[in-house]
């Protein structure tokens, strides 16, 4: 998979006028990414603190569901992971938070079935895709929005 090139911090700057006011609101956002690729940590971290966020990292499903929801105000995480997946992991983190937001990344998105749209960034995707997808979900999308299965998600 090849990631584009970027300057996180040049990149974050790049927002257009309509849409930098809920992005700066957003910003302030605390956000646990799970993922098991370091290089592809590496990109998201540096993208999201380049934006302001507080970002907190876990490689694996334990790792984050030591972590805990308590703390953070999205979860980023990708759906294949070495010692679960990420749906397992949003089920057992909104067992004590139920209102978390997520959203899932993955490199098999024609695979997901059942994940929302609202909720999906599909691998390999451009800094300012990942911006606009956070800022999105924590400004403008309601927690049930990002649940499987949600009968409520379309309303």
């Amino acid at each position: 998979m090849r990631w584009p090139k970027f300057d996180a911090v040049e990149d974050a700057r790049r927002v257009s006028p309509l849409s930098a006011a809920p992005r700066l609101r957003a910003a302030r956002a605390t956000i646990l990414v799970v993922e098991d690729e370091v290089a592809v940590m590496r990109v998201v971290r540096s993208t999201l603190e380049g934006a302001g966020y507080t970002i907190l990292t876990a490689g694996s499903v334990a790792a984050a569901e030591a972590i805990g929801a308590s703390q953070i105000d999205l979860l980023l995480t990708d759906i294949a992971l070495p010692d679960g997946n990420g749906v397992e992991l949003v089920d057992r983190l909104r067992a004590t938070a139920p209102l978390l937001r997520v959203l899932h990344m993955t490199g098999y998105a024609a695979d997901t079935g059942g994940i929302l749209e609202g909720s999906l960034l599909p691998k390999p995707f451009a800094p300012k895709q990942l911006l606009d997808k956070v800022a999105e979900i924590l400004c403008c999308t309601h927690p049930e929005q990002g649940r499987l299965g949600s009968s409520s998600a379309g309303t």
